[in-house]
């Protein structure tokens, strides 16, 4: 649910926000992405070496990883970047993914694939209503090109992400944040 009203709000923010906003948001947050993504296995030992010398919380079910509020409020504000601006959100989800919940890239990916569905699905559902009701432009070639690069990227890379190592999976996801970063100021 979070991540549908948070999407709701960026998409919202997108249609209310003048278009030159964009030049500063998206290259700061995929920078953030990308020093997440990098900073990862650092970032994750740290915590891990942390939570032992604290005390231990209960265990529970893998899924309780992903309902904790150190993972909900990142998700919350990438899911806002996601409805504002698909670019990089990927990126965003699996560093922040990998570090609050200390999983693998190839274990957070699924729900990074899922959350990016629910992420895209809203932000077109509200740019449809703002179209329909407000007469906001919007560009459906771009629409539609996105939807299918979307799907055939989900699918294609979630099952090539299962047969890479992790290593892999981590420079592949840093050289398309790299290139994202790059068109930006292109």
């Amino acid at each position: 649910m979070t991540t549908i009203l948070c999407a709701s709000a960026g998409s919202i923010l997108l249609l209310l926000s003048p278009s030159r906003a964009l030049d500063i948001v998206v290259p700061i947050l995929i920078i953030v992405a990308l020093i997440l993504v990098i900073g990862q296995p650092s970032l994750t030992a740290w915590l891990k070496k942390r939570r032992e010398t604290e005390p231990s919380e209960p265990t529970g079910p893998v899924g309780a990883a992903y309902e904790s509020p150190w993972l909900v409020a990142p998700m919350g504000a990438a899911a806002i970047y996601g409805g504002y601006f698909t670019a990089a959100q990927g990126v965003l989800y699996m560093g922040i993914l990998g570090i609050t919940t200390s999983r693998s890239m190839k274990d957070v990916n699924p729900v990074k694939n899922l959350t990016q569905l629910y992420v895209n699905a809203t932000a077109a559902l509200v740019y449809l209503v703002a179209f329909v009701f407000f007469d906001a432009p919007v560009w459906w070639v771009g629409v539609a090109i996105l939807a299918f690069g979307g799907m055939i990227g989900g699918y294609v890379g979630s099952h090539l992400a299962k047969r890479l190592p992790n290593s892999v999976l981590r420079a592949t996801i840093v050289v398309v944040a790299l290139v994202a970063l790059v068109r930006q100021f292109v």
